[in-house]
């Protein structure tokens, strides 16, 4: 369990920085909240980190290669020029 939160933090936080897996801004803490309970679950982060990892996963196989990671990664610093 400590393993898959640690990982869905790694993979949100990389998913995060390449401009919401290029799918443009950045989530607010209010479209997270998806009960609008005020504060996020782990199973309303999850369901986040599932949904950036199915976007960097461009090839949809269930992995993420480190192709993948560099093709979202360079998306993020097209952005900043």
């Amino acid at each position: 369990m400590k393993t898959r939160l640690i990982a869905s933090a790694i993979i949100l936080t990389l998913a995060s920085q390449s401009s919401f897996a290029r799918g443009g801004k950045r989530p607010s803490f209010e479209e997270i909240d998806a009960n609008a309970d005020g504060q996020i679950s782990l199973e309303e982060f999850q369901a986040l980190s599932a949904q950036k990892f199915t976007q960097i996963d461009s090839n949809q196989d269930g992995y993420i290669q480190l192709e993948e990671m560099k093709a979202a990664h360079s998306g993020r610093r097209d952005r900043r020029i």
